[in-house]
């Protein structure tokens, strides 16, 4: 068998064409398919490789030899009629061992990797003219693949409107990854919600921002200048932040921050939370450099109080000493968020140990309004131990201050207690659901025989 197929390669075409016409790509009862090809004026081998191919399904060689001469056999049908050999693969009624094969195959992916790069215009034709049924979006795939691997992109874009969205949403995520900046603008027209939503989301967004962030390097500003989509814009800074920031110290961090745009600072400071450096000093360093910059002018001043806040918390611990983290803080000079970020030192101060010791720690701290601020924080963030908190509001010297936190503790304390009921009559009616469906199920249980 082997020597049969490598003595008919070896034939001229004529020659072969005169084996005669003894089936189709699938079987002898497609053949007016195959006239209908030629018809058209196309040539096509389909029946000669259709017809070796049945000889070789009946032969009795081994299972090695039978895999190596029809892998060879495929890959010649590619080579040598490429429509055919996709109707093989990809026609629905076509058996699925043989899409499985080309799978499976290294040989016949990359055989037919190159041919339909090579004939990239014309399978695209086939394609839009439907022929292979719902086979169509796996053919598709195929071929973006190809034409991107070969340096395509080119066509790919200009068929990005075309074809159905599965075809679109698989071509958009492979260009992202190899645009060039020109490529990626023109990519981004093309990003409709409907385009966007219709595959994971994540996949083709993951693709463009990587690629967006990655080619812009440290001249960020025109990616955020460019999109105008809020939540794109929001993705692009998480990426840019956890991407390009990491590592950095503080002052680098504050330095290429001023690079962000107002409206997604906050953002930015929120998303260095896990990877900044993480002493009080390196945040005071951190606030003071971005301040200085004027960022803070641009955007949202109680999402960036927030954001810092925050910060405070991820990179306060039980083992820093509350004197000198309390030292550090106090010397942030933007009043409010030195306010804010002892507020935040002082809830963690009541979360991080023995209130008791922590607060003899407070009282010993010079009484000015840095440790009032810092003390309304501990008030806060204490749970229900009323010596601690009766010795921390008696450091208090304003009455109005001591009868406003307390104020404040009965209003959260509400909220949390109303939140605690929605979730308990939550709860109830999910648990009184299942009870119910349970009660259902048994009702229509057959009854036991004696």
């Amino acid at each position: 068998m082997a020597s049969h197929a490598i003595a008919y390669f070896a034939m001229p075409v004529s020659e072969r064409q005169e084996i005669g016409d003894v089936g189709s790509p699938l079987s002898s009862a497609e053949s007016g398919k195959t006239s209908k090809f030629r018809d058209r004026g196309e040539v096509s081998e389909a029946s000669s490789h259709q017809a070796l191919l049945n000889e070789l399904l009946e032969s009795d060689l081994s299972s090695e030899d039978f895999q190596a001469a029809q892998e060879a056999l495929l890959a010649d049908w590619i080579k040598r009629d490429l429509r055919g050999a996709l109707e093989l693969f990809f026609l629905p009624e076509s058996p699925p061992r043989y899409r499985e094969l080309v799978e499976e195959s290294d040989l016949l992916s990359k055989k037919l990797d190159e041919e339909i790069s090579r004939q990239s215009e014309a399978v695209w034709e086939w394609i839009l003219g439907g022929r292979f049924g719902s086979s169509r979006a796996e053919l598709t795939k195929l071929w973006n693949s190809a034409l991107v691997a070969h340096g395509q992109r080119d066509f790919v874009l200009a068929s990005l409107g075309q074809g159905s969205l599965d075809g679109q949403a698989h071509a958009a995520t492979l260009l992202c990854k190899r645009a060039n900046a020109e490529e990626l603008d023109r990519i981004r027209e093309l990003l409709d919600a409907r385009l966007i939503e219709h595959n994971d989301r994540s996949e083709i967004l993951d693709a463009y921002i990587a690629r967006r962030i990655g080619l812009a390097g440290d001249d960020v500003a025109p990616v955020f200048s460019k999109e105008d989509d809020p939540e794109i814009r929001e993705e692009l800074c998480g990426r840019w932040v956890s991407s390009e920031l990491d590592g950095l110290t503080a002052k680098e961090i504050a330095s290429r921050l001023a690079a962000c745009p107002g409206d997604l600072l906050a953002n930015a400071v929120s998303q260095i939370n896990a990877n900044f450096p993480g002493r009080m000093k390196d945040l005071v360093e951190f606030v003071e450099e971005l301040s200085g910059r004027n960022a803070w002018i641009q955007s949202d001043a109680s999402a960036v109080r927030d954001a810092i806040a925050s910060l405070v918390r991820e990179n306060y611990t039980g083992a820093v000493n509350p004197s000198e983290a309390f030292s550090s803080l106090a010397g942030i000079s933007d009043r409010s968020l030195r306010e804010e970020a002892l507020k935040a030192l002082g809830e963690q101060f009541a979360d991080a140990g023995d209130g008791a010791v922590t607060l003899q720690a407070i009282a010993s701290l010079p009484n000015n309004a840095n440790r009032g601020q810092m003390i309304t924080g501990f008030v806060l963030g204490l749970d229900e131990d009323l010596p601690v908190l009766n010795a921390a509001l008696a450091l208090i010297q304003d009455p109005a201050i001591r009868d406003g936190l307390l104020e404040k503790r009965r209003e959260d304390q509400k909220a949390s207690d109303e939140k605690l009921r929605i979730w308990a009559k939550e709860y109830e009616a999910v648990d009184q659901k299942k009870l119910d469906e349970a009660a259902k199920q048994e009702s229509t249980l057959p009854e036991l025989g004696p």
